[in-house]
Formats: C-alpha cells, structure tokens, sequence
C-alpha cells in the first residue's frame, strides 16, 4: 500500500484525493492546504484522512511515501523542497489504466502500488 500526502485541495484537489482513495494499492493519508475551511469539507467527506495548513508536516510525516503537489500557479521555478526526490507518475498511471507506455515517456512504474507490497 503506498500513503499519500496531497498538497493542495483548491480547484484539483478533490479530484486528486478521491482518485487516489480509489485506486487500489493507494491511500491518501494528509492534505495540506492554507485554506482551512477546504481542509474542512475534506474531513467531512474522508474524516481518516489528517489535515494541515502547514505543507512541511507532510515532509516529515513518517506515514506517508509519496507526495502529490497540486499546487497550480503557486509553484515557481528554483523553488527547492527539502527531502524530495522527484518521480513522475504517469507511468504509474499507466500501468494501473493497463495503457502500454510509449517509447517516448520517460520514468518507471512505482511498483509498490502494483504489486501491494
């Protein structure tokens, strides 16, 4: 089961989460967002799920595997973030969807969220 941490529940989101909470092998564990009335309607629809304004929490979160940033226009160049490692997860994607990767994407399927482990 890989946890996921979700920075973000403006206009993507929900979207983000529920997808996630849909996909078997995946499960969201913590949103951030800095609007605390979103944080708010999210723990009314998942009350499991922990929330936070405060983004770094997610970093340091030892339940949590991978981090989601569906940050939109917040996001700027030469930005860095402590303690990430970078993975595309379009093939992920994918290989749950059972849609062969062209030769053209780079990157790999996150194994453990296709083999349960």
């Amino acid at each position: 089961m890989i946890r996921v941490g979700v920075i973000g529940y403006g206009y993507w989101g929900p979207n983000i989460v529920r997808n996630f909470m849909e996909v078997p092998g995946a499960t969201v564990v913590a949103v951030s967002d800095v609007c605390s009335e979103r944080l708010d309607q999210l723990h009314v629809r998942y009350p499991t799920i922990k929330v936070t304004t405060d983004a770094r929490e997610l970093f340091t979160d030892p339940e949590i595997d991978a981090i989601f940033i569906a940050s939109g226009s917040g996001i700027r160049r030469g930005v860095t973030l402590d303690r990430v490692r970078n993975m595309d997860v379009a093939p992920t994607i994918a290989a749950l969807l059972g849609v062969r990767m062209s030769g053209e994407i780079e990157g790999r399927a996150i194994s453990g969220i296709l083999d349960g482990k």
